[in-house]
């Protein structure tokens, strides 16, 4: 049984977590246009992160990447997903990033390449294959190239065809090579996958 007085510290948690959001998405500017024709709501928030990176605010960039994942997972578009996930890979270097923030790379990646799937985008596929393999994640990436050529032997175009097979040629040339960053990609842990929700 829970007592009062925890269950009043635990809301009054919720209401200050609250309370936050509401504050950085009014200092981030929530309601900024961005660069792009189809007004993608992260965008902004990307930008935020970079600028705070270049500031170096490893806090006001955390927050802003984690903003700018949460307006892409309710987008429900694979180019959402990649592009907080090409985010999330320039967060990495940030001093303060910890062990988990590669695995949330990986996750972000991992629904983007489901969406482009999903959304038969063989750009989609390859783009997110080729992010995949400068992660470091050779799994992804060689799941994505089967995917990729499935698709491109349907319905591909030429173009695409040149794209399957640089990617082809840097996995082959990946597969000797051992990735010590290989390790600590993993699942998210529940900590990492809080802010996803």
């Amino acid at each position: 049984m829970t007592c009062p007085s925890t269950r009043s510290e635990g809301a009054a948690q919720l209401l200050a977590l609250g309370i936050i959001v509401v504050a950085v998405f009014g200092a981030l500017g929530c309601g900024a246009k961005s660069d792009r024709p189809d007004g993608t709501p992260w965008d902004p928030y990307i930008l935020a992160m970079d600028d705070a990176l270049a500031r170096d605010d490893f806090y006001a960039a955390d927050l802003a990447r984690r903003t700018a994942h949460l307006l892409a997972l309710g987008s429900h578009r694979w180019d959402a997903m990649a592009d907080v996930g090409d985010a999330c890979v320039r967060f990495l270097d940030a001093p303060g990033a910890g062990p988990t923030v590669r695995a949330e790379c990986r996750h972000m990646y991992r629904s983007a390449l489901a969406g482009a799937r999903q959304q038969a985008s063989i750009d989609g596929v390859l783009r997110v294959s080729e992010a995949s393999t400068a992660l470091g994640d050779q799994d992804m990436a060689r799941e994505g190239l089967a995917l990729a050529t499935a698709m491109v032997s349907s319905f591909g175009a030429p173009a695409q065809l040149v794209r399957l097979k640089a990617l082809e040629a840097r996995l082959s040339r990946g597969a000797d090579r051992v990735d010590p960053s290989r390790a600590e990609i993993s699942e998210p842990t529940a900590a990492a996958v809080t802010w996803q929700r």
